[in-house]
């Protein structure tokens, strides 16, 4: 009895400094959560943008994501409601292109550009591309260089564009929603977010890995969740240049059917990171989930609501 006092001591006083410190907008994180003999830290602030390399087979220039844990989804109310419920979501270490593919790289694996928009140039995200032309892109892309490419997961994704679930509130509107002409523009025009990746809000709507859940959000599994196994459409995220400030959000999602092409729909691809397993090991499973599957999430809602 004394001990189970003891440990909801230390957790009511780091759960008190954790909503202090989300209050004031700055992210909760490096501190350990204690709960029986499990801990989750909350992902550390990254350093300055200097992780990113040229793929010398590929020429597709990528930067490594440190995997972690963050809450995923919709915390503050705010969000579009097939964004919530707000979740815990673990994903593992993986390589996430810099830039979306662009029309110069689509041609150099398929041997022309699709875009119907092509006077925005080659240095321009390509677009017009259906997810079933990005799998055969991917097919050829890899088999060319000997590595694995593919599309993000969902969870993938809004990891990245949180500059690692950084992020305490998930309405942070991107660039293109700010004025300006509304057009398909080069790929670095926005800037860079906290781990160096370009251009992920108010580009391109891109595709995603996943098919599309309006209730998966529900019954997602806690590590490297996939997106329903069933489904007629595939998720897109990150808003476009023709889309206004609700779409250009972390947690904006749309669906298509694999087939459709559209002058706002791109894609960006990433490449798992073969050394790292850290979520999928049963042992380390389990004690994570006996840690409890959403106290991250409680925690940032807590703070958001203040």
């Amino acid at each position: 009895m004394k001990k189970i006092f003891v440990l909801a001591a230390v957790l009511m006083l780091y759960q008190t400094a954790g909503v202090s410190q989300a209050c004031e907008g700055t992210p909760i994180e490096g501190t350990p959560i204690i709960i029986a003999s499990a801990a989750y830290t909350f992902p550390e602030r990254p350093a300055s943008p200097g992780n990113a390399f040229a793929d010398p087979d590929s020429g597709i220039e990528l930067v490594h994501v440190s995997g972690g844990c963050y809450c995923m989804g919709a915390v503050d109310g705010t969000g579009p409601s097939d964004a919530s419920p707000a979740h815990q979501i673990c994903v593992d270490d993986y390589y996430m292109g810099k830039y979306e593919v662009t029309q110069a790289q689509w041609k150099a694996v398929m041997g022309a550009s699709p875009a119907a928009m092509n006077s925005c140039g080659d240095n321009c995200p390509v677009v017009d591309v259906s997810w079933n032309e990005v799998q055969e892109f991917t097919r050829r892309l890899n088999e060319r260089a000997g590595k694995i490419y593919r599309l993000p997961t969902e969870a993938e994704w809004e990891y990245a564009v949180r500059s690692g679930g950084m992020q305490a509130k998930n309405d942070a509107a991107g660039p293109a929603s700010s004025g300006g002409a509304r057009t398909l523009r080069p790929v670095g025009w926005s800037g860079p977010n906290g781990l160096g990746i370009y251009d992920m809000l108010g580009s391109v709507w891109e595709w995603t890995a996943d098919r599309y859940g309006t209730d998966y959000y529900k019954t997602s599994p806690q590590y490297n969740p996939e997106g329903p196994q069933t489904g007629r459409y595939r998720s897109l995220r990150g808003g476009s240049w023709d889309d206004n400030e609700h779409s250009i959000r972390p947690t904006a999602r749309i669906q298509y059917e694999p087939w459709i092409k559209r002058s706002w729909v791109g894609f960006r691809l990433i490449s798992p990171d073969q050394r790292s397993a850290k979520y999928r090991g049963p042992d380390v499973l389990a004690v994570k989930e006996s840690a409890g599957k959403n106290l991250q999430c409680e925690l940032v809602r807590h703070a958001a609501i203040q």
